[in-house]
């Protein structure tokens, strides 16, 4: 199995998982909209011919909304109508020209689990194979979960301790019930959540039982990581490095060659 080592770098809100010194995924956390803000907007234009709509979501480009993306069937002009106030939250970033993709299927991500509030039923990871293992997970989560509310239970829920599944669920609901009750009294365009910054998101999402380092470019951010492997019972096996060479980071671990070769046609 390949060792796999997780460079972040706070300064230019970049982070790279590293696999015997290749990049084999990114996380850059930097623009005005980031992948899972959730935003309160307003529908500008229904195109049925795109069978899409486009959103004001408070940037100089329209938020694409399809409609796959909106709960209901039939015509989208019979699920939307001008003016019409809806949380989004984004699903692609603008590039370019193009302004971000929205969707109102919501998603908050945990830990443990994933909530969606719009969504319905208890799924649960492929990787978790052992059969008493599932049942007991999707035992726990249906005795905490309202109905209503969807829920996918992540690879990293396997043998944990009920009281940090519901724990962690309980953050999720009232994440939740805070962009609720915001939506209610903002007036959009306007910003109704953000997920945590890149350190956090890095090693709530990316770091598996592969990973052996986690470098980081400055001593808080040490610190930091390793309270936050402390904290979820992840710190066997991972050494937190605070890189410290001459070179920026990016630099010295060879990830600025990588995304150069990403970034080549």
């Amino acid at each position: 199995m390949a060792k796999r080592k997780i460079v972040i770098s706070e300064y230019d809100n970049i982070a790279a998982l590293m696999e015997d010194d290749r990049a084999v995924e990114f996380i850059i956390h930097r623009g005005d909209m980031l992948l899972g803000d959730v935003y309160l907007c307003t529908v500008e234009n229904i195109l049925p011919s795109i069978d899409a709509a486009f959103v004001n979501v408070g940037g100089d480009k329209m938020g694409f909304l399809h409609s796959s993306d909106v709960p209901g069937k039939g015509d989208l002009k019979e699920r939307l109508e001008p003016k019409q106030q809806l949380v989004v939250q984004i699903m692609k970033e603008p590039t370019g020209h193009k302004g971000p993709r929205v969707s109102t299927n919501i998603s908050l991500p945990g830990r443990f689990l994933v909530m969606m509030p719009e969504s319905k039923g208890i799924s649960i990871s492929r990787k978790i194979v052992e059969t008493a293992e599932r049942s007991r997970l999707k035992s726990v989560v249906s005795l905490i979960k309202p109905p209503g509310v969807g829920v996918i239970i992540r690879t990293e829920a396997a043998n944990q301790k009920e009281s940090d599944i519901t724990e962690d669920f309980e953050t999720l609901l009232e994440r939740w019930q805070n962009i609720v009750s915001m939506a209610d009294t903002a007036t959009p365009p306007t910003l109704l959540y953000r997920d945590q910054d890149l350190l956090y998101r890095v090693i709530r999402e990316a770091v598996t039982e592969e990973v052996t380092e986690i470098v980081v470019d400055s001593a808080f951010g040490q610190q930091r990581a390793q309270q936050l492997l402390q904290n979820w019972n992840m710190e066997k096996g991972v050494k937190v490095t605070h890189y410290q060479g001459n070179q920026p980071i990016l630099v010295g671990t060879g990830v600025d060659k990588e995304i150069k070769l990403a970034l080549n046609t």
